[in-house]
């Protein structure tokens, strides 16, 4: 018997003309690795991971990214925090922020967008679900 990968059906890869760039606030390096390759299969290569909102705040202000993607539960600023204090910089306004967490109780959903998510995708995370969502932002 063998195994096949699974790969994202085409209808949830990102078909654009240009980079998409993504910063990607996670400090677990296994979920980071993961979150890079769930990019990588929806056609997405350009990522940027840092380990908490401190370094995502730091790494935002040197670049500008199309998408970010957060954990909510980071040392030094979580993904709440960092997602406030984004919202305050005029190019990040209205860029989209996904959280990825596990932290899925609706009053915790609810308090991902008063900070100013747009969305939030559930982990284990599913890769047609992750696709089919962001490919909503992108």
């Amino acid at each position: 018997m063998s195994f096949e990968p699974r790969t994202v059906p085409n209808t949830y890869e990102v078909n654009s003309n240009r980079k998409i760039r993504v910063l990607v606030l996670e400090d677990n390096k296994i979920n980071q690795m993961l979150a890079v390759e769930m990019l990588g299969m929806i056609g997405i290569h350009e990522v940027h991971v840092v380990e908490n909102g401190v370094e995502g705040l730091e790494k935002a202000g040197e670049n500008e990214y199309d998408l970010i993607i957060t954990d909510i539960r980071m040392p030094i600023m979580d993904g709440i925090e960092f997602t406030k204090n984004i919202r305050k910089e005029e190019k990040y306004r209205s860029t989209p922020i996904i959280a990825l967490t596990a932290n899925v109780k609706e009053e915790q959903i609810e308090s991902y967008y008063r900070a100013g998510m747009n969305n939030c995708i559930m982990k284990p995370v599913d890769i047609v679900e992750f696709g089919r969502i962001l490919k909503v932002y992108l």
